[in-house]
């Protein structure tokens, strides 16, 4: 459990860093409108802060997620679960 734990958060953390980040950023990027004279101009003013905050919110989200096979394992051999259970649901 010592090995698997640190290396699931890491995997959890790469895919939000690699995958989601710029799926995010393109998102937050194409809700932009640049307007001509006659529209509206929605511009995106970022805030380092904010990115940090919302970046690291999701690395930690998802390292906590990508620790429930940890989890279920650990609740397996206490004996709290069974792979009955698990198999019925």
């Amino acid at each position: 459990f010592l090995i698997a734990s640190p290396i699931l958060f890491l995997m959890g953390a790469s895919l939000v860093y690699f995958f989601f980040t710029p799926m995010v950023m393109w998102f937050f990027l194409a809700m932009q409108q640049v307007g001509t004279n006659d529209q509206v101009q929605i511009s995106l003013l970022p805030k380092v802060s904010e990115y940090l905050s919302l970046i690291m919110t999701l690395i930690f989200s998802f390292g906590l997620v990508f620790q429930l096979p940890v989890v279920t394992s650990l609740l397996t051999r206490v004996g709290l679960l069974s792979s009955q259970a698990l198999a019925e649901k």
